[in-house]
Parts: C-alpha cells; structure tokens; sequence
C-alpha cells in the first residue's frame, strides 16, 4: 500500500507504518481524539491531501504501552466496521471464453 507495510484485519488496513518512522491509524473517535492530543500527532497525509480519518503519531514518541493501546483498538474498529457491498465492474471483463 503506497510503498508501505500495513495490518490488516478482515481484508482491511487498519495501521499503516510509512516509511518516514511514524504509524498511521484508523480509529474511532475517542481514541482518535487521544491520539491526537500527543506530541507530532496528526491527520495521515499523503500526496493528495488527507488519507480520511486516519490519525499519525511518530513512532519514537510512543511507548510500548500505548502503541499497542491503539494498535488493538484500531483492529477492534476496523473488525466491528460493516463489510462493503461488492463493486460493480467498471470495465468489461478481459477474459475470453471458449
């Protein structure tokens, strides 16, 4: 994903570790708030501005403890989330059929 690791949990991101030593978090708002009441936390940005409602903190202002706080919320939240209906096709399918 954008060159970067990232965890998954039901086919789903739900931390992004860019390469540049910060974490990126997609979390419900009580703990998306506390994240971003820490030192050089943020809205995740990339290229095009920002990445949702994802929340970045680096990674060395983060201890252990609360690392793995939002890491399991961030799970917990991604898990819980309702599964999106499948995509319609946009283009007609390549394969042929014989």
């Amino acid at each position: 994903m954008m060159g970067a690791d990232c965890f998954l949990v039901s086919n789903r991101m739900f931390i992004i570790l860019p390469p540049d030593d910060i974490a990126a978090f997609k979390l419900p708002q009580p703990e998306r708030e506390r994240l971003l009441a820490l030192p050089g936390a943020g809205p995740f940005t990339v290229s095009r501005g920002t990445f949702g409602t994802w929340v970045q903190a680096p990674l060395p202002s983060l201890d252990d403890k609360p690392l793995v706080a939002f890491a399991r919320a961030a799970c917990e939240h991604v898990r819980a989330l309702p599964r999106d209906r499948p995509r319609k096709r946009t283009r007609p399918s390549t394969s042929r059929t014989r």
